[in-house]
This record gives C-alpha cells, sequence and structure tokens, in this order.
C-alpha cells in the first residue's frame, strides 16, 4: 500500500501538482513508520512455548509414565 501511494506522488509531482504531491510522500512515509513499527512490535512478542513431548511410547506399551521418568522407570508400573 505504501508503495501505491508512493507511485501516486510521483503521478501527482510529474502532473504539475507538487503540493498534492508533496503530501502523498508525507502519508507514505507515515504509513512505513506504521509498518515498520507493527513489525518490531509483533517480532518483540514472546513466541508460545511448544507443548512437552509426551513420556510414553503409545505404540509399544500404551501407558503414560506420570512421574516425569522416562520408559525405562515406568516400563513395569502398570501404569
Amino acid at each position: 500500500m505504501t508503495a501505491a501511494v508512493c507511485l501516486f506522488a510521483v503521478v501527482l509531482i510529474r502532473a504539475d501538482w507538487p503540493w498534492a504531491g508533496a503530501i502523498q510522500v508525507l502519508a507514505a512515509l507515515v504509513l512505513c513508520v506504521v509498518t515498520l513499527r507493527a513489525g518490531h512490535e509483533d517480532y518483540g512478542r514472546p513466541q508460545p512455548v511448544p507443548a512437552p513431548a509426551p513420556s510414553y511410547d503409545p505404540g509399544r506399551t500404551g501407558h503414560q509414565c506420570l512421574s516425569g521418568g522416562d520408559s525405562r522407570e515406568c516400563r513395569d508400573s502398570g501404569g
């Protein structure tokens, strides 16, 4: 959108409308600043933490290790 405003400003300046072109250049600068600020704020937001991997293999035993240990620890616990 900013590029379109700049292009329109060039057209206005070439058509001997320098004041209108100058206003369009100012509008393009404002749009550019707003776009950069929004991108910077979005970049600064903390990203969501991925979910932890399950501590069990549902294909083999079908049991989940609730103590947080590895599969060897919970293999014989029965659940």
